[in-house]
């Protein structure tokens, strides 16, 4: 284990327990802890050797960009990557528990949502001199999508 802290092996042993990261990010969480910090080319690798030569790289980055996500992995910093020679973001565990990012909108959310805005600016230009027909172009334009 490369630089693991006493709390990471902690919240490792919690996070291995607790079920809260599906296989596939358990897996590249492993990596991480065991190893790091590494760069997404260095975990894919690794997971590659361990779990399998059929493991899509940009699959495990996936993982990575999820556990980042649920703050259990986090930026160590940027330099050069030893498999791709590219400046890359370097990772490492951060000690924490998951916790599940809010559910992302679906485009027919956003587009309501960005509706609902024009509506309310709409009502905002009733006060002031400006042509409304250029936000009635845009809010028609939404409202085909």
């Amino acid at each position: 284990m490369n630089n693991v802290r006493k709390t990471s092996i902690a919240t490792y042993i919690d996070i291995e327990r607790s079920g809260l990261l599906s296989k596939k990010r358990l897996e590249v969480f492993r990596i991480l802890h065991d190893e790091g910090p590494l760069t997404g080319a260095q975990v894919s690798k690794i997971h590659g050797e361990t779990y399998g030569a059929n493991t899509v790289s940009e699959t495990v980055r996936n993982r990575i960009t999820e556990l980042y996500e649920y703050g259990v992995v986090e930026e160590a910093g940027k330099g050069p990557c030893p498999i791709t020679g590219r400046e890359v973001i370097i990772w490492q565990v951060s000690g924490r528990m998951p916790v599940k990012p809010p559910k992302k909108q679906t485009f027919r959310q956003k587009k309501d949502e960005l509706l609902e805005d024009i509506v309310e600016v709409g009502k905002l230009l009733e006060f002031y001199p400006v042509p409304r027909e250029k936000l009635l172009e845009v809010y028609y334009k939404l409202k085909k999508l």
